[in-house]
């Protein structure tokens, strides 16, 4: 999200809901990214996923 000052705020708008803006607007880009994998990759991701998780 672009911001308006140095300390990476935006003017008028509380600092948690520009934050809540760009967490949201990251995980909309991951899930269009990872629908636009081939099924393949998807299975990969899917299973380094599951790893991470038991690690």
């Amino acid at each position: 999200m672009p911001s308006d000052r140095k300390d990476g705020t935006v003017d008028g708008l509380n600092p948690a809901v520009v934050r809540q803006i760009d967490e949201n607007l990251k995980l909309m880009y991951r899930k269009h990214l990872e629908d636009a994998l081939p099924d393949k990759l998807k299975t990969l991701v899917d299973q380094l996923r599951a790893q991470a998780r038991r690690d």
